[in-house]
């Protein structure tokens, strides 16, 4: 079993990320994909309780860096302080813009910039060297997206909630299975590609 009940490795990690959802007002646009993180990371939190990997020490590595990487690019945005490119774009106001728009930005950026990195970081030499131990790093990452997955049915009744047009609405309604379908692909799309880039790198 992973972690040592309440005071867990990412204990600490969802403390800051409530503290910085917190602090985002009702009219940030920020609030989207952040609300989305912290609820992705509270499920990431009870998968590694429930034993749903298989080295859980080293999800919860992976985890905590990813999240911190935003966590960092957003408090330096609301600092004013220097923010990498791929989050500048994220996090830039956008006046009108429907909160799953703010969302696809933020998990562009979070995916396509910050996972290669973290990867390199949480991928020891040892593990490379190893293909039975990378094959196991490679099963858990894998199961990672599993467990994002599950939530797009939820995800998508918050957005509805909040009135978002592109899933909200009449047309949004219908093609619903086939945006559930295209998520799918390309959330496990891009994170099989940042596997195999960080693997090559």
């Amino acid at each position: 079993m992973w972690g040592e009940g309440p005071d867990g490795p990412l204990d600490e990690l969802l403390r800051r990320f409530e503290r910085a959802h917190d602090e985002l007002g009702a009219t940030d646009d920020e609030r989207h994909f952040c609300g989305l993180y912290l609820r992705s990371t509270l499920a990431m939190r009870q998968e590694l309780h429930d034993g749903g990997f298989r080295d859980g020490e080293w999800v919860a590595r992976l985890t905590a860096a990813f999240a911190a990487r935003y966590l960092d690019a957003l408090a330096a945005w609301r600092a004013g302080g220097p923010v990498p490119g791929p989050w500048r774009l994220a996090l830039a106001e956008r006046p009108g813009t429907p909160p799953l728009v703010h969302q696809l930005v933020g998990l562009n950026a979070h995916l396509n910039f910050d996972l290669p990195q973290v990867l390199l970081d949480v991928l020891s030499p040892a593990d490379l060297a190893d293909a039975a131990r990378l094959a196991l790093r490679h099963r858990d990452f894998h199961h990672v997206d599993e467990v994002m997955l599950r939530r797009i049915p939820e995800e998508t009744r918050r957005l509805r909630a909040l009135g978002d047009p592109v899933v909200g609405g009449p047309l949004g309604h219908l093609l619903y299975p086939l945006n559930l379908l295209a998520s799918r692909r390309w959330v496990a799309g891009a994170r099989r590609l940042v596997w195999c880039n960080a693997g090559e790198l």
